[in-house]
């Protein structure tokens, strides 16, 4: 409960000091040791790219940024496990993450909320870029492997937004450190806050379905 009230607290009080943010994202294995040499020249892709988060007042939007990879189809593989070839919307109003994908030369709208509902808010706190965060953990159900997998979060309430990295958010504060789970760390490298004309792309219109029903669709 006392943790509870400290974040109200600080929201309020943070309220009129990041009314929009521009985050910049790199990700880093978290583990380098007993590597194969496929799973060496995946890293070494990965560590080339870094992502972006932008955001105002009603909606945030992340994606990959260009980058010149070492090699085509290794990048191409990395980015698999670092969700570079998904740009995602997330909406504060609805509540919503969305990303467009075409399937079968369509467009549609995939909801993908699971990965802001559900949360475990912990005491654990750490340091990042100067902001005291907190972690957080989400389990999520993996249907294809039939097993649970968890999503470790590290976010400060200090800047007040429900966004993050991948898709991830609906915490109590910006999410600076996200363990994914396929064994990466993507962190802040850069927070400019309270940034003048923040340019949103617009998402394509289209179907709304959820991942369950895009992956029906694909099998089509």
């Amino acid at each position: 409960m006392k943790l509870i009230y400290t974040f109200i607290f600080i929201l309020c009080l943070n309220n009129l000091f990041s009314q929009t943010g521009d985050i910049t994202y790199i990700v880093t294995p978290k583990s380098t040791t007993e590597l194969s040499e496929k799973q060496i020249k995946l890293n070494n892709e990965i560590e080339l790219m870094t992502f972006n988060l932008l955001y105002n007042k009603e909606q945030s939007f992340y994606k990959k940024n260009k980058n010149v990879p070492i090699d085509d189809l290794q990048a191409k593989f990395a980015s698999i496990f670092v969700n570079g070839f998904v740009e995602y919307f997330h909406f504060l109003k609805s509540k919503n993450v969305i990303y467009n994908e075409k399937i079968n030369s369509k467009m549609y709208q995939v909801t993908d909320t699971i990965k802001i509902n559900n949360w475990k808010l912990l005491n654990e706190t750490i340091n990042i870029k100067d902001y005291k965060c907190y972690k957080a953990i989400l389990t999520i159900f993996n249907e294809r492997a039939q097993k649970d997998y968890n999503i470790i979060a590290w976010y400060s309430p200090e800047i007040p937004v429900p966004f993050g990295p991948g898709g991830y958010g609906g915490l109590p504060g910006l999410i600076l450190q996200l363990e994914n789970n396929y064994g990466f760390i993507i962190s802040a490298e850069s927070i400019v806050l309270n940034k003048k004309n923040v340019k949103i792309p617009i998402l394509e219109s289209g179907p709304q379905v959820s991942v369950k029903q895009k992956l029906i669709l694909i099998k089509w």
